[in-house]
């Protein structure tokens, strides 16, 4: 198993980017609790891609916050843990740290676009939520060009 610190330093520096606004009722936590799935990882084209037999994020959701609580992309060749972070919300913007539009959110649709500290490589994130699942899709690029494509079908653990 290869773990890598640069894709972990990536996503941390995007996780860290700030805090995001998210959109939905205070009474519905829509993404609140853990989900596990799976999916794939794919360098460069998305016909030369590894599978992801384990992929689990924990959400965390209130009328004020988002929490990503914790992560995990376990591949066949590369395996990455995403550390707890957090965003705000502001109507249906994504918003930074410093107040910057970052994505949106309505309630079911998620899509980030954000860069990382060195603005050479950009993360687009899309979250598609439809009941007790969502699709996944976290694209790198770096001068426009894709570097890397994540892909995951979650569905949500039951509180058994």
């Amino acid at each position: 198993m290869f773990q890598t610190s640069s894709f972990a330093f990536f996503m941390r520096s995007f996780m860290s980017l700030g805090t995001v606004l998210f959109v939905s009722s205070p009474a519905l936590a829509v993404l609140t609790g853990s989900w596990t799935g799976w999916g794939s990882w794919a360098f460069q084209s998305e016909s030369n891609q590894v599978k992801c037999p384990l992929m689990q994020m924990s959400w965390v959701e209130s009328s004020s916050s988002l929490v990503l609580a914790k992560g995990l992309y376990d591949c066949d060749v590369v395996r990455m843990e995403i550390d707890p972070q957090s965003w705000i919300r502001r109507g249906n913007q994504l918003l930074d740290s410093q107040g910057q539009q970052v994505g949106t959110y309505n309630g079911r649709n998620l899509q980030l676009l954000v860069a990382d500290p060195s603005q050479a490589t950009q993360i687009e994130v899309v979250l598609r939520q439809d009941g007790e699942h969502f699709d996944y899709r976290e694209i790198w690029f770096h001068n426009w060009e894709k570097l890397y494509i994540i892909k995951g079908r979650l569905f949500r653990k039951s509180s058994r």
